[in-house]
């Protein structure tokens, strides 16, 4: 990967960067935009799709508060916690299933920590199901005019149909600092509490930027590092996004220099574009957006190869079962090469490795879950019809320890 840029003092006007070339896909995205007035300072591939990450759970933050100001719910409202938030995977908080916690609780664990679980305690306690909280999310993406956003779940786990772009993580920024100026707060405390237990943030960015307000980090093997930072210095409050950094390091010096830089212009000094455009950008390219890092650079829990992890303890919802290998490399390669035999609509749910446990030899048994049945028809037809294996598994055998399938 080509190292980002870095910004030169010489270009201390303004600076709006249109990127060209083939090279500039290798780079981090960035958007810089002002706050208060909308419009745009710098951009570099604000329009290229990314996959979101934990980026994500400031729009699970955003319809969270919707639902608080409209008075549906209230910052004390008592969540209950199902086995479905209960079992998601790490980043998570722990909650236990059956238990209830506060709704200003669960939105602090979730901005704050960036936990999986409590942001699906949210979705559920908004909408009723994950499910229908995502197309909540899609709707009032539309409304914000994020026309390069498509979410899948509430919190970020990779989904290889998910997108965000550059702008849309910006509009996303500033349409929860302008209709929510009360609860900014929020995303620039230093740990959650929860019980007895603090849970810290991951954001760095909060004591190494002057006037940072923070906003949300984001990390995925495919994403790479992704970061929404907002800052407030002489009045003046600037948004950066980064998507797609090599390293946490290196989003945070991109991100950084960015806003600092922005920052030593003066508001008035050059008419500036919108932020937002009038009409959808045309899609930069058919393909899926890029896996930022090499397998070998992450964790090996995480990364696998294509993404699906080993995990313990529930599944969320519905399952598709493609096979059982020897290795975990080779079960992730079958969900690689058996995702692209679909088309794209159908390029969803969480690749998921579950070891088995009632076979006389160890076998990784190679899933997609997080899915709702409609899709486990749609995608377990369309392979029928490739003559290629496809399981379905509804949730109470996908969850059943003693099912045939393990």
């Amino acid at each position: 990967m080509i190292p980002p840029a870095c910004w030169k003092p010489l270009a201390l006007a303004i600076w709006i960067v249109l990127a060209v070339g083939p090279a500039a896909a290798e780079l981090p995205a960035y958007v810089v935009a002002d706050a208060d007035d909308g419009t745009l300072i710098a951009v570099r591939d604000g329009d290229r799709p990314w996959f979101p990450a934990s980026l994500t759970k400031l729009m699970t933050a955003y319809l969270t508060l919707e639902a608080v100001e409209d008075g549906r719910l209230s910052l004390d409202s008592q969540l209950s916690v199902s086995e479905a938030a209960a079992g998601q995977p790490e980043r998570k908080a722990y909650v236990a299933s059956g238990s209830k916690l506060a709704l200003e609780t669960a939105l602090l664990a979730t901005v704050v920590h960036s936990a999986n679980d409590t942001a699906v305690v949210l979705a559920e306690a908004v909408a009723g199901s994950e499910a229908a909280f995502v197309d909540r999310m899609n709707d009032a993406a539309a409304r914000i005019g994020m026309h390069g956003t498509h979410f899948t779940n509430a919190s970020g786990l990779p989904d290889v149909a998910a997108r965000i772009t550059a702008r849309d993580a910006a509009l996303l920024a500033r349409a929860t600092l302008t209709r929510f100026p009360k609860h900014v707060d929020m995303f620039s405390r230093r740990y959650a509490q929860l019980g007895s237990r603090r849970l810290a943030t991951s954001n760095g960015l909060l004591d190494s930027v002057p006037g940072a307000i923070g906003m949300k980090t984001g990390f995925t093997c495919w994403s790479g590092y992704n970061v929404i930072l907002a800052a407030e210095r002489a009045g003046r409050t600037l948004i950066t996004v980064v998507l797609g950094g090599a390293s946490s390091g290196a989003r945070n010096r991109e991100a950084a220099s960015l806003i600092d830089a922005a920052f030593r212009t003066r508001a008035d000094s050059i008419d500036r574009p919108p932020l937002a455009l009038a009409k959808p950008a045309p899609p930069e390219t058919d393909t899926a957006p890029p896996h930022v890092l090499d397998p070998g650079t992450c964790d090996a829990a995480i990364a696998a190869a294509e993404g699906g992890q080993p995990v313990k303890g529930r599944l969320p919802g519905w399952g598709v079962l493609f096979g059982a290998f020897p290795t975990t490399k080779e079960a992730n390669a079958r969900i690689a090469s058996t995702l692209k035999l679909l088309p794209p609509a159908q390029r969803r749910g969480r690749p998921t490795i579950v070891p088995s446990t009632r076979r006389p030899i160890l076998l990784q048994n190679a899933l997609l879950t997080g899915l709702a049945q409609q899709d486990v028809i749609a995608i377990c037809g369309s392979l029928n019809a490739q003559k290629v294996f496809c399981q379905g598994l509804p949730p109470n055998i996908l969850n059943e320890p003693l099912a045939v399938w393990r």
